[in-house]
């Protein structure tokens, strides 16, 4: 289980059947800066986009919510889990450390 002790700011389940994890990655990112996509810095500039879909979209079934993929991209710390669950924390807004992923879904 990873800890953290930033804050979390925004929570969103990706769904393979309607973007990629980079395209809701993209909008979660916005949602957090209150800007549109398109305002955003592009995600390429910090991480391998096209890596990172494909990691989350191989068939591989041994992938579970307990593996957690952790980055930072434009001055947010994002958490990636197994499943799909995406969490943007704010690393200037330090909390009490606590799992990143509480519980299997979000609501």
């Amino acid at each position: 289980m990873m800890y953290c002790d930033c804050t979390p700011e925004h929570e969103v389940v990706w769904e393979a059947d309607e973007a990629t994890l980079s395209e809701t990655l993209v909008e979660a990112i916005a949602t957090v800066e209150g800007v549109r996509p398109i305002e955003l810095e592009p995600l390429a500039d910090t991480i391998d986009a096209v890596a990172l879909d494909a990691l989350f979209e191989s068939a591989d079934a041994t992938r579970g919510p307990e593996q957690v993929f952790f980055f930072a991209v434009s001055g947010w710390n994002v958490f990636v889990s197994g499943d799909g669950r995406i969490q943007i924390c704010d690393p200037e807004e330090s909390s009490t450390p606590s799992p990143v992923f509480e519980s299997a879904t979000v609501d």
